[in-house]
């Protein structure tokens, strides 16, 4: 058929992707379970820029995309504490002036690089009762136990006492019953950081915009593998709709966990997953890596659903020093259905050092700009 009647029988099971579309009818098409996911609020404000200049094409888009944004959550649906690093640092601040009758708010900043909070000691003002008696402890400052928080530390109360096996020296010993007031103390900080943020309307109406607008964006994609058939498949074995399902998963993502139960197939799956991506030509050796009491069984199980299929399994020779290198040409060069080996033999095979330094290389990049 021409692309016309082919998206015209389609209809809405397929959506023309504005960022994919060059001009040509034929580019730029996706199902609706991937148009319609992911990044919906991004995908709608995009839509409805193209829809303008072009309606005849990317209107029903957005009327589709529409149907599926998230619903908005309010602040009761929201979950948050004290070290949430989406919360701006006025609101800490206004809360500690409000509990701890500071006379200005603390300086305090997030580092994202290292997910850590800041807070010079010298900046928070030690005055009023609050401060050691209501939220605080003898050994420890209200302030204290809050910057513990931020950085999801729980307190810990320490006193310096001799140590014995080195004369003249100090150790740090845990006092436990400072500690359990202090962690007293740090909850109720943590509870009254809440009631304090909802309780407070323009709190509340600033945390739902900027949790909805950060966060409330995505919307998980649903896989069908209603119409997946696997050829070469023993008559014995037949694939369960779940099953069918979590291929048809493998095959749209590029990562996928299948959190199954025990009995419900993994094993199948994951073999019938591998054959059907090579057989539809998106992947050209797939490459098992399991536990190693269980190499054998996984062969045997493989050879149980796939009665033709070539397999190559690992054994434990062929990764001594001096067979390593064979192995891996025949892994290279054979043209298998599966190859299977042990999680300890994959850590043998190594990356490329072209790989190996551009990997660190972004790591640096990353730490120089953060």
């Amino acid at each position: 058929m021409t692309t016309d009647e082919t998206v015209r029988q389609l209809g809405d099971l397929v959506y023309l992707n504005p960022l994919k579309y060059t001009g040509k009818n034929t580019d730029g098409w996706e199902t609706a379970e991937e148009y319609l996911s992911g990044e919906v609020c991004d995908k709608l404000d995009f839509a409805r820029i193209l829809a303008d200049e072009n309606p005849t094409l990317f209107q029903r888009n957005v009327k589709a995309l529409e149907k599926v944004q998230p619903t908005r959550l309010c602040i009761n649906e929201i979950s948050f504490k004290i070290g949430s690093p989406w919360i701006p640092s006025e609101i800490y601040g206004k809360f500690l002036v409000a509990k701890l009758h500071l006379c200005k708010p603390p300086e305090m900043t997030y580092f994202k690089a290292t997910d850590r909070w800041k807070i010079p000691m010298r900046t928070w003002e030690q005055v009023g009762t609050d401060m050691r008696e209501t939220y605080g402890t003898s050994q420890m400052s209200a302030t204290e136990i809050f910057g513990n928080s931020l950085n999801s530390n729980r307190v810990r109360v320490n006193d310096s006492v001799d140590d014995p096996s080195s004369p003249g020296k100090k150790k740090q010993v845990l006092n436990r019953k400072e500690t359990i007031l202090a962690r007293s103390r740090q909850d109720k900080l943590e509870r009254e950081f809440v009631d304090f943020c909802k309780s407070d309307g323009k709190i509340a109406v600033e945390f739902e915009k900027i949790y909805n607008e950060q966060f409330n964006r995505f919307r998980a994609r649903k896989f069908s593998g209603d119409y997946i058939e696997v050829p070469g498949m023993s008559a014995a074995v037949s694939l369960r709709p779940h099953q069918k399902d979590v291929i048809a998963r493998i095959m749209g993502g590029k990562c996928t966990l299948m959190a199954h139960e025990v009995g419900a197939g993994k094993t199948a799956a994951a073999a019938a997953a591998g054959v059907y991506l090579k057989r539809t030509g998106a992947a050209n050796k797939p490459l098992y890596v399991v536990p190693k009491p269980i190499v054998g069984q996984w062969a045997r199980e493989f050879v149980t659903f796939f009665p033709n299929a070539k397999v190559l399994v690992a054994k434990e020779k062929d990764f001594e020093v001096k067979n390593r290198r064979k192995f891996l040409s025949k892994c290279a060069l054979g043209d298998f259905d599966a190859v299977i080996i042990s999680d300890s033999q994959f850590e043998k095979i190594p990356l490329s050092a072209e790989r190996q330094t551009a990997h660190y290389r972004k790591k640096i990049d990353e730490a120089v700009e953060a």
